[in-house]
């Protein structure tokens, strides 16, 4: 008869295989990877040029600003 796993031994899996997964993901990468915000930005671009800081603007860090009001500091 084959024994199951303890969960131990299964927590203990599930740690290693997530662990080596974020090891193995360049994290920073990711989150400035911002490809939907580059997409509409090149959108707005086209259909109204240059409108970009009159009409809209794309602010530091990718945030909404509250009240519209922005720093561009």
């Amino acid at each position: 008869m084959i024994k199951a796993p303890s969960k131990h031994r299964s927590l203990c899996a599930l740690t290693l295989a997530a662990t080596t997964l974020f090891n193995s993901v360049d994290i920073t990468h990711a989150q400035n990877a911002t490809p939907h915000i580059d997409a509409v930005s090149q959108t707005l671009e086209n259909l109204a040029p240059g409108s970009q800081g009159s009409v809209w603007e794309r602010t530091t860090g990718n945030q909404i600003v509250e009240n519209g009001a922005f720093d561009s500091s």
